[in-house]
């Protein structure tokens, strides 16, 4: 807290600030060093701290997005600071995300064309997504080889990520690997579906239930950054917390 060199406390209470630094606190701690998704790890998300998950309209802006976390039972303690400063918050509390770069995905058509992928707008989230991409790619390819997108995709998922792929060669854009057209959701429904959960990625999620949450969150993190829109202070939170339980369970990052 000595190393916060801005006016980070609530005027009007600067008791429940310094409470509300302890709890923002504790949960970095849980974050970065129980298991990401055992059970205890996700009742302490789900019942104490961050409430249900909720759908929230692409359109609603920051204050209504607050609104909305509020309803579903988030500690309202958790973002109970001015929200300038809630990035140096954030940092002071212990969360320090600071990804690893991915292997840059690398074009297979198109060479020449105008790349697409940038980390000039929320590089983390960018990362994190190639990250879980990669992961859940090579999960898949180890088990059926370069079968796995006819044998472990499920529903019409494959025909959308073609789709996709199709729209950008149209468009002289460079072209990728089918995976890197997935989204939070579609890796979500990868991973929980019946033929991949048990032998795939429960040894590495454990929960399938966590793991479906912590997804659920950062999906419309995922359309914002897409619509070049704000963050709110629980959008920033459930990034940080989020992506550090993700790369840690795939072992991207490790505990500090």
């Amino acid at each position: 807290m000595a190393n916060i060199n801005v006016a980070w406390t609530m005027p009007d209470s600067i008791a429940h600030s310094g409470f509300a630094f302890g709890t923002l606190s504790r949960l970095s701690d849980v974050v970065h060093f129980d298991p990401p998704f055992a059970a205890v790890t996700r009742d302490y998300y789900v019942e104490a701290e961050f409430g249900a998950v909720i759908d929230v309209d692409d359109d609603a802006d920051v204050v209504a997005r607050e609104e909305r976390y509020d309803d579903a039972g988030r500690d309202a303690a958790l973002v109970a600071f001015p929200a300038e400063e809630y990035p140096i918050v954030l940092r002071a509390a212990g969360f320090h995300l600071e990804i690893p770069p991915p292997p840059t995905p690398q074009p297979v058509e198109n060479v020449d064309g105008e790349a697409f992928y940038s980390d000039a707008h929320h590089a983390a989230l960018r990362a994190l997504e190639v990250h879980m991409r990669i992961f859940v790619s090579a999960q898949l390819a180890s088990a059926a080889g370069s079968a796995w997108l006819r044998q472990r995709i499920p529903g019409d998922m494959l025909q959308r990520w073609e789709e996709k792929r199709d729209f950008v060669r149209a468009g002289g854009m460079p072209v990728y690997d089918l995976i890197h057209y997935a989204d939070f959701n579609d890796l979500a429904q990868i991973i929980t579906s019946k033929s991949n959960w048990d032998s795939l990625f429960k040894p590495v999620f454990m929960d399938k239930e966590g793991l479906q949450v912590s997804m659920r969150r950062l999906s419309p993190l995922r359309n914002n950054d897409a619509h070049h829109r704000p963050f709110g202070p629980t959008d920033m939170l459930y990034f940080a917390s989020e992506a550090v339980r993700l790369l840690r369970a795939i072992g991207i990052l490790k505990a500090n």
